[in-house]
């Protein structure tokens, strides 16, 4: 037997529901993902930030006075750290 209108329609508003659902939870997913991955990116940042300021502490010239006036790894004259 043919189905009515009424259960047309009833049958096309479930299937629509379930649809619906299913891109919800996919959206949801997605959304975990892209949280992640922007923690991940912020991580990367603070590692690269590090590295930069390491790689510019490195960079500098060595101190040019006495080791006398060195002690601990600074520079007591010019106020800087020694590498």
């Amino acid at each position: 037997m043919p189905l009515s209108n009424a259960e047309k329609q009833q049958a096309f508003r479930k299937r629509r529901a379930r649809r619906v659902a299913g891109l919800e939870q996919a959206l949801a997913a997605e959304r975990a993902k892209a949280a992640l991955l922007w923690r991940d990116l912020a991580a990367v940042k603070a590692d690269l930030e590090t590295a930069l300021a390491e790689n510019e502490r490195l960079s500098r010239p060595p101190c040019p006075h006495p080791a006398e006036a060195v002690l601990d790894g600074r520079c007591h004259k010019r106020g800087a750290d020694l590498w």
